[in-house]
């Protein structure tokens, strides 16, 4: 790959830089001739050379991983947990994911939002950057309602009660009515 060749480019450098190094720190100012100058300056031209070129290839392959990774797009997925559900959304790396603008619906619930866990306990921040591929699940709170008692020409009590959907309630009330036997609330 090209990022191979790059690694295996800077790499030849480095190599070279070290082999001319080693033998110019084998050079002492006592064994140092005139002859031995050429190698010296030959090393330090090729230190200058190296820092620059490594740091522009470093420079070069940052800016290319960079490019790369911003390039990358991630799935999020938004799991109805019981609802219905909604299409997938795409976010690129490092940026956050839109929040759908339709709920999802479940009969007998009430959406209470996205959360990053199955369990429901860990709201998910649409502010936060994605990472990496996610999937949030729908949060449901149980409907309420008050179920009124018509006893009609008797007495009932108490005459309503609170039951949460798909929940068991407690024990229906009897009413009364002079002269009448109660047969059930239809």
């Amino acid at each position: 790959t090209w990022m191979d060749t790059a690694e295996h480019d800077l790499r030849a450098e480095v190599a070279a830089y070290q082999q001319t190094h080693a033998a110019a720190l084998a050079l002492t100012q006592e064994t140092v001739t005139k002859d031995d100058l050429a190698a010296l300056n030959a090393a330090l031209t090729a230190y200058d050379a190296l820092s620059v070129a490594a740091q522009e290839r470093l420079a070069e392959t940052k800016a290319a991983l960079i490019a790369v990774r911003a390039a990358i797009t991630f799935t999020v997925t938004f799991d109805g947990n019981g609802g219905s559900q909604i299409a997938p959304g795409t976010a690129k790396y490092e940026t956050p994911v839109a929040e759908p603008t339709e709920a999802p619906v479940r009969e007998g619930y009430t959406f209470a939002g996205w959360y990053a866990d199955a369990a429901c306990t860990e709201a998910y921040d649409f502010y936060a950057p994605v990472t990496g591929d996610l999937t949030l699940y729908a949060k449901w709170d149980a409907n309420t309602y008050t179920v009124t008692f018509d006893a009609g020409e008797g007495t009932v009590s108490p005459e309503n009660q609170t039951v949460t959907f798909d929940q068991p309630y407690s024990a229906l009330p009897t009413p009364t009515r002079a002269g009448y036997d109660f047969a059930g609330w239809y």
